[in-house]
């Protein structure tokens, strides 16, 4: 499961990963996959993230996607993890609140995938109107870049 979970993660060479404390045990499985030059680090850097893994505690879901917002790269994710419903307990978030709190931050959900047999993980991308233009894409679309 490591070495596709990896691949379904986005987790490419050169990235940059940042795996929060509670999620050790998910990059203990992913982390003999890893490809080649993958920087992993449990706390946030000024260059931004690749790619995120979480588990939010439904206390810091007023802030946690805030925050998560400007620990990644624009065209990064991510990746919350939460319990399938059957075996959900009382505090742990659902795939329900974490979507209502990432919404207004600008972070938008579009992927899920399998972490374990009681877990599964849904990824958040900033909005596309919201990440910065560059020269290149203004080009390809035949448009003109916003200052």
């Amino acid at each position: 499961m490591g070495a596709e979970l990896v691949k379904k993660l986005g987790i490419r060479p050169g990235h940059r990963l940042f795996v929060r404390e509670e999620c050790m045990d998910l990059l203990a499985s992913i982390q003999p996959h890893l490809p080649p030059n993958v920087a992993v680090t449990n706390q946030p850097t000024r260059e931004g993230a690749h790619v995120i893994l979480l588990r939010p505690d439904e206390e810091e879901l007023d802030t946690i996607f805030r925050e998560a917002r400007e620990w990644i790269v624009p065209d990064g994710a991510v990746w919350v993890v939460v319990k399938r419903k059957p075996y959900r307990q009382e505090g742990d978030v659902s795939f329900e609140a974490a979507q209502a709190a990432a919404l207004p931050t600008g972070l938008v959900d579009n992927k899920e995938c399998t972490v374990s047999e009681t877990e599964y993980a849904t990824r958040y991308v900033l909005r596309r109107e919201l990440r910065p233009k560059s020269p290149e894409d203004a080009r390809r679309r035949g448009g003109r870049r916003n200052p």
